[in-house]
């Protein structure tokens, strides 16, 4: 058991470098540009943007999104270790 768990962390090693590597090279609080997603497999009409936040205790970060006519859109938050903060770290709210 433990030689497979040593696999599966050796397996993901690269995938996690490239990921972190990528967000550490992101500018602070910018948001990138939509980007399609069907060259890595995502759908034709699926984009994706990212982000890097930093942040004081005393500040705010806000996103405003054009769902552009989409039947469904959605902002994801994650953490460095690309764990979702939802509700871990407080509520966010959205408006109609």
């Amino acid at each position: 058991m433990l030689a497979r768990a040593g696999q599966l962390a050796l397996d993901d090693a690269s995938g996690m470098h490239y990921w972190v590597r990528l967000y550490e090279n992101l500018p602070s609080n910018a948001v990138t540009a939509p980007l399609l997603t069907d060259d890595v497999g995502g759908l034709v009409s699926q984009t994706t943007s990212f982000a890097r936040i930093v942040l004081a205790d005393d500040e705010a970060f806000v996103i405003t999104v054009d769902p552009a006519g989409a039947a469904f859109h959605d902002v994801q938050l994650n953490d460095y270790w690309f764990n979702s903060i939802g509700d871990y770290y407080g509520r966010s709210g959205t408006t109609e």
